[in-house]
Order: C-alpha cells, then sequence, then structure tokens
C-alpha cells in the first residue's frame, strides 16, 4: 500500500512540476508577437524581397514549434502525438516548396 501511495506523490510533483505558469504564457505570446512583426517587416522593408521567403517559411515553422508546444500543451504530452505534428509540418514544408519549384506544365 506504501508503494502506491508514495508513487502518486511522485506523480503529484511531476505534474505540479510541468504545468507552465501565466508568466510562461506570456512571453511564448510576446515572442510570437515580436515573430509576427519580424514577419511583417520582411514583407513591407524594400530591400528585403530575397528574404520574404524563406523568413517568412523560418518564422512560420517557429510560430508553429511554440503555438503547438505551449498553447496546445504537446511539450507535456505523448511524444507519439509530437511526431504526429512534426510529421504534419514536414509534409506541409515539402508541400509548399514543391509547388513553389516544382513545374509540372
Amino acid at each position: 500500500m506504501a508503494k502506491i501511495q508514495d508513487r502518486t506523490a511522485t506523480q503529484a510533483k511531476v505534474v505540479e512540476r510541468s504545468h507552465p505558469t501565466a508568466k510562461t504564457f506570456v512571453g511564448v505570446g510576446l515572442v510570437l508577437f515580436a515573430l509576427t512583426a519580424a514577419e511583417f517587416g520582411i514583407v513591407y522593408l524594400e530591400g528585403m524581397q530575397p528574404l520574404v521567403l524563406a523568413g517568412l517559411a523560418i518564422f512560420s515553422v517557429l510560430k508553429f514549434i511554440l503555438v503547438v508546444g505551449y498553447f496546445m500543451h504537446l511539450r507535456w504530452d505523448s511524444k507519439l502525438l509530437t511526431w504526429v505534428f512534426a510529421v504534419g509540418m514536414v509534409l506541409a514544408v515539402a508541400i509548399a516548396i514543391a509547388q513553389r519549384y516544382v513545374n509540372l506544365a
């Protein structure tokens, strides 16, 4: 009986330590705001045209990781779910690259 209580207490400590605070979410929100501002900067500033495609792709991947990892709590979930989202992101990037550079005509 003591082993069950010890295991439950250990699991409760893990849950308490791994749960993010409001400060964490505000920090992630500020980083997302900064990435969005950088995206607008790349698109609207003159002379940045060569960086638009690569920059937006990189910023999109970073924002995807932050939103999925923190706001969807994937960072604290099963690694299987991480792989599911990672495969989806890789496929989306591959399709975007193929659409841009492959000419089927």
